[in-house]
């Protein structure tokens, strides 16, 4: 799947973040932000966000590179043409957050929570997803791959279609629902067998 890159004509470093940023390249910043905040066009390299609240906040046409977002607070937040590459998501909060065109590339998100989120043309790879939350997740041409989805918690999420057979899904906690139409490996068959109350023999 090909999704539309960050537009960002150019850029220059700035120290202060406003109500409103344009532009901007903020790198090796230590950041905390409690407010209600857009961004546009702005790359972030190295930065801290250090547990950050930022709620109903935009970002447009942003790169994240090797920066710190664990247990940020994005939820009900919405990102258009956004890259988090190399980036720590620890127990990020997207919850009910509206996520277009975007790619986490290497990215470590352990505890990462996507419930009620809007997922439209999103590429995960090469992460670490493990005990993610996902439930009643709203996914739309979204891309799983070589990523790792052990323990995590998908519930009412529809994954038709959604191939995962790269994945490891061991331990995961999923409905019967969510399972329909899900594209899956032989290994992980059996994995998922057991968890629907069915025993080899």
């Amino acid at each position: 799947m090909k999704i539309i890159e960050p537009k960002i004509k150019y850029i220059e470093k700035v120290e202060e973040i406003e109500d409103i940023n344009y532009n901007a390249l903020y790198e090796k910043q230590d950041i905390y932000l409690d407010k209600q905040i857009e961004f546009n066009e702005c790359q972030f390299i190295n930065c801290k966000f250090n547990d950050s609240i930022l709620t109903k906040c935009s970002f447009i046409d942003c790169v994240f590179t090797n920066c710190d977002i664990s247990n940020v607070e994005f939820s009900a937040s919405t990102f258009i043409r956004v890259e988090f590459r190399e980036c720590k998501l620890v127990g990020t909060n997207f919850i009910e957050s509206s996520i277009q065109n975007v790619i986490f590339d290497n990215c470590f998100a352990t505890y990462i929570n996507l419930s009620s989120a809007k997922l439209k043309k999103v590429i995960i790879k090469d992460s670490n997803f493990s005990n993610a939350s996902l439930i009643e997740t709203k996914l739309d041409n979204v891309e799983i791959k070589d990523t790792n989805l052990t323990l995590s918690l998908i519930m009412h999420t529809n994954m038709q279609d959604l191939d995962l057979s790269t994945c490891d899904i061991s331990g995961i906690k999923v409905n019967s629902e969510s399972l329909q139409g899900i594209i899956i490996n032989e290994r992980q068959a059996i994995d998922l067998i057991t968890i629907l109350g069915v025993k080899l023999k």
